[in-house]
């Protein structure tokens, strides 16, 4: 089947309009001085002509004016499940 020059440019506004969705829930959750620590594929959700996040159970809530960089990183650390170079330095 051959896809057309429509069927792109359709897919690419669906992709880029989801994109945009999927910014704007990342800037909310970083606005309201959370730090969702599960963002995956698995918990993006398309539900009509939303995108939503989902799996919130390990979300922190920062204090005021704290950032995510200033909590660090042992605490949220699984070693099975984490990045290569987290693991690398011990998790911390």
């Amino acid at each position: 089947m051959r896809v057309t020059a429509t069927q792109i440019a359709t897919e690419r506004a669906l992709l880029s309009k989801r994109f945009g969705c999927l910014t704007s829930a990342g800037a909310y959750v970083h606005k309201n001085s959370w730090l969702q620590m599960d963002l995956k594929l698995q918990n993006i959700q398309i539900f009509a002509s939303q995108i939503l996040l989902s799996d919130f159970g390990s979300t922190l809530l920062l204090p005021n004016g704290l950032t995510n960089e200033a909590v660090g990183t042992a605490y949220a650390t699984t070693l099975m499940y984490c990045a290569p170079e987290l693991a690398a330095q011990g998790g911390a």
